[in-house]
This record gives C-alpha cells, structure tokens and sequence, in this order.
C-alpha cells in the first residue's frame, strides 16, 4: 500500500481547483431567459422553470466537487492522500493525476456509485 505524501503541487492543485468551483458556483446566478413578446405566459413560465432546474442541479454537482475536494485536502494532511478509503489500497497516480480530489480506487468508486442505498439517499 502506498500512500502519496502531501507536497506543494497536489496542494496547490486542488486549492485551485477549489477556488475555480466556487467562483463557478458563485457566478451561475438566475436564468438568463428574457420575457419574449411573441412567447405566451405558460411557455415564459416553462422556459423559467428549465433554466431554474439546470442551474441547481449544475450547483448542487459543484457543490460536491467542493465538498470531495475539501475531503481530498483533508486527507493529505493526515497522511491519508492515495489511499482508497474503501478497501485501503493505493489509488494509482495515473487516477489522481487526471481526478486529484478521488478518494475511492476506480473498483471501489464504481462499486460506491452503483449502490442503491446511496441513490436512495440522494
């Protein structure tokens, strides 16, 4: 089991990660649907609710990249960096090079998403 210890750059890297979603959180704002004269209440109303519903699911998945990036950083200063909080084995550097804020191996993170009790949560 090998585990990555915490360095500058896997710091850095996932601060500014950190920093990018908030201020990518910070700044969907409201929809950007403008009252159309040709457009009939029901369809405005419509058009509203869309928007309404894509900007909060596009906040609630940032909010938890915030989240599993904040536990990614939390995991470095105590030495558990690279280790899959599943199984406990080591998560390979090619997968926290391309997902640096992964705390779960490919098998356990697959295993973790297809679980009908957390589905159920959600």
């Amino acid at each position: 089991m090998k585990s990555y210890p915490a360095n500058h750059h896997s710091v850095a890297m996932l601060e500014t990660r950190l920093r990018q979603l908030v201020a990518t959180t910070e700044n969907l704002g409201g929809p950007r649907y403008e009252h159309g004269e040709t457009w009939s209440a029901a369809i405005d109303l419509a058009q509203v609710a869309v928007e309404r519903d894509r900007s909060e699911a596009l906040r609630n998945l940032l909010d938890e990249l915030q989240v599993d990036i904040v536990r990614a950083l939390a995991r470095l200063n105590t030495g558990d960096y690279g280790i899959c909080e599943d199984c406990s084995q080591s998560i390979p550097l090619e997968r926290l090079r391309v997902l640096p804020e992964a705390t779960r191996c490919v098998s356990c993170e697959r295993d973790h998403s297809r679980d009908p009790r957390i589905k159920a949560c959600a």
